[in-house]
């Protein structure tokens, strides 16, 4: 009978363990999705994508600008509509030095790819890219 109460109850410990790893798994698992979908939508609201690309033309080192070269394809391949209609309001002075670091020499993805998924947007044609 001691046998079988222990074993009960350490059947009962480890399902509660496992699920509350689970759940902890879970919320990391949604943490970092809602981190993604801020990344690839940052070009939606103005000052934070004015803000993100300030701090990329200020980039000095390589590898912090390989993380907004990783954050700016993304957002190219994921958000195009967002990030031409962003590239519009930031001027052409500007949108051509993104397009010269990021578009025209990527870090991480083909050229072909981001600028097949930009001219698939509605606003290309006034963006600096299809200059």
């Amino acid at each position: 009978m001691f046998f079988r109460i222990t074993a009960i109850i350490s059947l009962f410990l480890f399902v509660l363990h496992n699920a509350h790893a689970l759940t902890k798994n879970d919320n990391q698992t949604l943490l970092l999705q809602k981190q993604y979908l801020n990344q690839i939508n940052a070009c939606a609201a103005s000052s934070t994508f004015s803000r993100l690309l300030e701090e990329i033309l200020n980039s000095q080192s390589y590898d912090s600008t390989a993380k907004f070269a990783m954050n700016i394809e993304e957002m190219i391949l994921q958000n195009p509509a967002c990030f031409v209609e962003a590239s519009i309001k930031i001027g052409s002075a500007k949108c051509k030095i993104l397009e010269s670091k990021f578009i025209n020499e990527p870090y991480f993805n083909p050229r072909e790819n981001l600028k097949q998924a930009l001219s698939s947007t509605n606003l290309y044609s006034k963006s600096c890219f299809a200059h």
